[in-house]
C-alpha cells in the first residue's frame, strides 16, 4: 500500500481494520509528531507499508542506494517544504549513516551549472564504521538530511514494513475514510 491517506488537517487517525497492527507504531508516531512539529495540526498524514515475504530481489518501495528523503539538491532553500517521514520494520531495519559528507566539489560543479548526482557523493564517501543499522521495530525519523539506505533482504523472510509522514500537501486520493466506508476509525 503506498500513500493512503489516514489522517487530514486538524482530523485524528483514520486506519482501516485491515491495517490495525500497525496501530500502536503509528500512535506512537503521531504523538511524537504532534510534540515536535509546529504544523502538525494542518498536515496530511500518510501510510506506506509492505507486509509479506521479503524476497532478494523484491521491490519493498524501499531503495538500496544511499539517499536522503526529500533531498532538494543543494539548494540553500527549500522548493517545498519536506515531509516529516518516520520508518519502521519488523526484520529489515533501514541503515542509516552516522557521518557527514564533504560536499563542496558538488557544490562547485552545480553553481557552474554542471549536473551532479549527490547519490553517487554519498555512496563514494559512506564509511563502514559510520554504519547505524536499526533494530527490528525501532522507529527512525528520516530527512533529507539523514543519508540512508533500506536494508537488502539476503535471504527470504517474512517482513512488515511501515512508512508514514505528514505532509503540508494532500497528494493521494486513497483515503482511509473511504476504505473506512460507515465504520469509524479503528
Amino acid at each position: 500500500m503506498r500513500q493512503l491517506l489516514i489522517k487530514e488537517p486538524g482530523g485524528p487517525l483514520l486506519l482501516p481494520a485491515a491495517f490495525s497492527q500497525f496501530e500502536e507504531p503509528l500512535a506512537l508516531i503521531l504523538a511524537h509528531n504532534r510534540a515536535f512539529n509546529p504544523d502538525h495540526d494542518c498536515c496530511f498524514g500518510y501510510l506506506n507499508c509492505f507486509r509479506g515475504i521479503s524476497h532478494v530481489d523484491a521491490y519493498r518501495g524501499l531503495s538500496l542506494q544511499w539517499h536522503g528523503d526529500q533531498l532538494q539538491g543543494l539548494r540553500r532553500d527549500w522548493a517545498y517544504k519536506p515531509d516529516w517521514t518516520y520508518i519502521c520494520s519488523s526484520a529489515l531495519p533501514t541503515t542509516l549513516l552516522e557521518q557527514g559528507f564533504d560536499l563542496c566539489e558538488a557544490q562547485q560543479r552545480w553553481e557552474l551549472g554542471e549536473p551532479i548526482d549527490l547519490y553517487s557523493y554519498f555512496a563514494a564517501q559512506a564509511r563502514d564504521a559510520c554504519r547505524y543499522r536499526s533494530t527490528p521495530f525501532e522507529i527512525q525519523l528520516l530527512s533529507p538530511y539523514i543519508v540512508h539506505a533500506a536494508s537488502p533482504a539476503l535471504v527470504a523472510r517474512t517482513a512488515a514494513v511501515v512508512r508514514a509522514c505528514d505532509r503540508a500537501t494532500q497528494v493521494s486520493r486513497l483515503v482511509a475514510r473511504d476504505l473506512l466506508g460507515s465504520r469509524g476509525g479503528a
